[in-house]
């Protein structure tokens, strides 16, 4: 149990220094290779290469490693712990450049949460939900918009969701 509190508190430190760097004008990006990228947030997450779907001709992308680096660890271990599990994480060429979208095996966002799920201390389920800050999303959007891009949500047809990180 303690070693379960210890990574809990490991995220949120995490989480909050991938916001100072942002609120402080930090951001440094540098050449990146997205597939790389991809299977180190795959590894780090504890996932198997084999979920990695690299879709079209992916040009390298300008970001900063350790946050673009945090918000698809902050994809991942969503689908892990609230999406019933990894289906996919893929990687395919976006306007001007690159998507990253995590797809998961969970029940999908109710009618208006794939908007919600971004802001501040919003928990599906409310109060009642299990585990977490509500913090994970909104940091992924705001990591997304400090690379010129975007952060996306919505729902997989059949079963499951999709989020979805842009960096231009």
């Amino acid at each position: 149990r303690l070693e379960l509190e210890i990574e809990r508190m490991d995220g949120i430190v995490g989480d909050l220094l991938a916001s100072s760097r942002i609120d402080f004008d930090a951001v440094q990006p540098v050449r990146l290779d997205p597939v790389e990228v991809a299977l180190q947030a795959l590894d780090r997450a504890g996932l198997p290469e084999d979920l990695l779907r690299v879709e079209g001709d992916v040009d390298d992308v300008d970001a900063d490693p350790t946050l673009l680096g945090r918000a698809l660890l902050v994809l991942l271990r969503n689908a892990q712990g609230h999406g019933g599990g990894v289906a996919e994480l893929l990687v395919a060429p976006a306007t001007d450049g690159v998507a990253f979208e995590v797809r998961d095996d969970g029940p999908g966002f109710a009618p208006g949460d794939e908007v919600k799920a971004f802001e501040p201390f919003w928990r599906a389920g409310g109060e009642s939900a299990p585990r977490g800050e509500g913090l994970g999303l909104a940091l992924v959007r705001r990591i997304a918009l400090a690379h010129g891009g975007a952060a996306q949500a919505g729902n997989r047809d059949g079963r499951g969701a999709w989020v979805r990180v842009v960096v231009r």
